[in-house]
């Protein structure tokens, strides 16, 4: 295959890195602080100190500091929720200290889209003592 004019001036300028070079020699450029990034920084921190401009032109400004970190202030608000009947701030504390408990599916419901059709069909094709087998592994499973 012949190359157009074009391709060939395209491919002057085109030139293998020397040996051992990098063809990034300056690397990947460093990823912006998220937002998580930024939470967790203050979260681990014991003071902090923040000025606010209000759209009023107002200035806030708050200034808090923590024996620990603003971790164990924020566990300490939740259980203090938690211990005036808070259920979202039971169930988060429960969640994050004892891992949230996985959903279940049930094998016996019907499916409505088409791969759950096909597995109905194939369910239904199968023997009484195969297809509980099958279901029992499923929930053992």
């Amino acid at each position: 295959m012949e190359l157009t004019a074009k391709q060939r001036s395209n491919n002057t300028n085109l030139k293998p890195f020397a040996k051992g070079q990098s063809g990034n020699p300056n690397g990947r450029p460093k990823k912006e602080k998220c937002f998580g990034d930024n939470a967790r920084e203050l979260l681990q921190a014991t003071e902090l100190h923040i000025e606010l401009t209000l759209a009023s032109g107002k200035k806030k400004v708050i200034g808090l500091t923590s024996t620990k970190n603003f971790y164990h202030g924020l566990v300490g608000a939740l259980i203090v929720e938690g211990l005036q009947g808070n259920v979202q701030a039971i169930k988060e504390l429960i969640d994050r200290a004892d891992g949230k408990v996985p959903d279940k599916i049930d094998m016996n419901a019907h499916m409505h889209d088409e791969r759950g059709a096909q597995v109905d069909e194939f369910m239904n094709k199968l023997d009484p003592e195969t297809r509980k087998k099958v279901l029992d592994a499923s929930k053992s499973g």
